[in-house]
């Protein structure tokens, strides 16, 4: 771990788990050998923004030990605490894309050195979703990772590593994050005060702590909780009346909570499968008793092949198919 500045705040302490990561970004630092380029990659919510933050409060700190940084002293910590640091700079998709002028406006923001700037960067950049990047975008990218006009930090994010530009792969340190364990989400999301109705199935939905908590904290992941169970209840009786419901929700909900949708479906059914065999801990466990009532109706395989077709009912989303038919499809297949 680097040293801790006077008063100053632990560098990437903001960060939940991802140990390697941290491991990584804090050597760095410490010995003052950061990169000028890097790829944060890994699922969403696993920390990747949190840690760009980091380690851009220490690249811009005016600490003169490397280990001292960041002291949260400074004017440059200071001006990153309120968000407005003028070195450092973040890039999302402008719409569908990343864009060439987006990666040319940045190139011409740091074209120019302070006259007051020494060896160290002068700025941190964070391309957020880089793999959304057009072709002529990432070509200019290239260059700019190539050729800075000054000295900056580049921190790519990306869900999708191999979708980015092998040149640009071979030009950035790679720092791998990745999914939490779910009981570690669990705790995380619990000592964080959300319901263990909700802790429970939202740590295995998310790969990390902030997107966890994002979705435990979401109005509508509650609601759809309980609808979509409601529905594989009723389903496994008579089929008809969890059908008719599914139709008042097909305009309703959004293409996010429509995926969520079919993940809890699937983990309800795998519950049925671990409860018919005497496995794990069901993810629902305030239903042990009705889904044991619920298990003894059909054979485990019956339950196993439902939350298959559950998950394959979420990918297919992304095929433009109609999430109601979907549903309608997979509540069937529960009644058998």
């Amino acid at each position: 771990m680097i040293s801790e500045g006077r008063d100053g705040p632990m560098a990437f302490s903001s960060v939940a788990g991802q140990p390697l990561a941290k491991r990584l970004l804090e050597n760095a630092v410490r010995r003052g050998t950061k990169g000028r380029a890097y790829l944060f990659a890994g699922p969403r919510g696993t920390g990747k923004m949190t840690a760009a933050r980091e380690l851009a409060k220490a690249v811009l700190c005016l600490a003169p030990e490397p280990g001292d940084r960041p002291c949260g002293q400074c004017a440059d910590c200071r001006k990153m605490e309120r968000g407005q640091h003028p070195g450092f700079v973040v890039v999302e998709p402008d719409g569908e894309a990343i864009k060439i002028d987006q990666i040319r406006s940045l190139q011409a923001r740091f074209h120019y050195r302070p006259a007051s700037a020494g060896a160290e960067p002068v700025g941190v950049y964070v391309i957020r979703q880089a793999e959304r990047m057009t072709a002529q975008a990432a070509n200019s990218l290239l260059k700019f990772l190539e050729e800075p006009a000054t000295p900056v930090v580049a921190v790519l994010i990306a869900e999708n590593a191999s979708a980015l530009l092998p040149t640009i792969r071979s030009r950035v340190q790679r720092v791998p994050f990745v999914p939490a364990p779910p009981s570690e989400l669990e705790r995380l999301l619990l000592e964080r005060g959300v319901a263990e109705e909700l802790a429970r199935p939202a740590a295995r939905l998310a790969a990390g702590i902030d997107a966890a908590f994002e979705l435990a904290s979401s109005a509508w992941f509650g609601e759809t909780l309980k609808t979509v169970l409601g529905w594989a209840e009723r389903a496994v009786a008579g089929v008809a009346e969890a059908l008719v419901d599914v139709f008042k929700y097909c305009s309703k909900w959004t293409e996010d909570q429509w995926e969520v949708a079919f993940e809890l479906f699937a983990l309800w059914c795998l519950d049925l499968a671990c409860v018919a065999v005497g496995g794990r801990t069901p993810v629902f466990c305030e239903k042990r008793e009705r889904m044991a009532a619920l298990a003894s109706r059909r054979e485990p395989a019956h339950w196993a092949t439902c939350a298959e077709e559950a998950v394959r009912a979420r990918r297919r989303l992304r095929q433009h198919v109609q999430p109601q038919a979907e549903m309608e499809r997979l509540l069937i297949l529960l009644h058998g």
